[in-house]
Formats: structure tokens, sequence, C-alpha cells
């Protein structure tokens, strides 16, 4: 069950559908509606996250940091030649940089691990940018 990138409308209750909540599609209806306002156990309950771009320079610096990591590993780690990432890392680390090339958005997990991931390779890509005090 694919959803939109921001969630539109409110459940059948009246009320609206929040990030985080866990909604289902009502058969009859055709709409997502809260779990616990169908009365009946839903068969396939997805929990709806906000996807979206990067939204700071840390962000941005992971999304580039990726692509430039991924581009340093065409072998995939099959020879050790200090640069890309390791096999640990290399089939996340690929996924996620050809999802950014894709200019797919993401949820705040994923920028999370993202950015955990391009500190690791800092070294290959250069320091995180400082976030600014607002």
């Amino acid at each position: 069950m694919a959803f939109p990138s921001r969630f539109p409308g409110h459940c059948s209750c009246g009320l609206p559908i929040s990030i985080g909540e866990m909604i289902c599609k009502d058969a009859t209806t055709g709409r997502y509606v809260h779990t616990t306002c169908i009365g009946v156990a839903p068969v396939a309950v997805k929990v709806y996250h906000d996807k979206r771009q990067a939204s700071d320079d840390v962000e941005r610096w992971a999304a580039l940091g990726l692509l430039t990591v991924a581009g340093m590993d065409p072998d995939r780690a099959s020879v050790n030649n200090g640069v890309g990432f390791s096999k640990h890392d290399g089939d996340f680390g690929h996924a996620m940089a050809e999802r950014i090339a894709a200019n797919q958005n993401m949820t705040d997990r994923q920028w999370a691990a993202i950015v955990k991931l391009a500190t690791k390779y800092r070294r290959q890509i250069g320091p995180k940018p400082e976030l600014q005090a607002v």
C-alpha cells in the first residue's frame, strides 16, 4: 500500500490522520482510517511516515557524501582498496545512494541512517558541516 509523501485527509471519524498513526484502507469506502475506528482487526496495517527531501546542510552533505562514496565503490568492496563502502555497509549504502540519485523522498529514520553512515565515511567525503543555531 503506497502512501503519498504528504498524507491528505481525515479518518471517517472526522479526525485528521497524523504522522506515525496506524492506519489501513477501508475496503468499503476506499478511505484511509485509524485502525481503532473500523472495529475489526485490519488486514493490511501501515504506519504512515512522512517522507521528505533533505532539510538541512547536514542531510544535504550526507546525501552528496553517499553518492560520492558509492561512486568510488564500483567493485562493491570485492577489492580491498581503501575506498568506497565496506562489505558490511555496501548494500545499504548503495541502496540509499540509488534513492538519492533518483530524487526519492526519505523518512526521518532513513535520513538519520544516511547521516550516520556518511559520518562513518567522513574521511572520504570531508567533515560534517555544523548546524547553525537559530
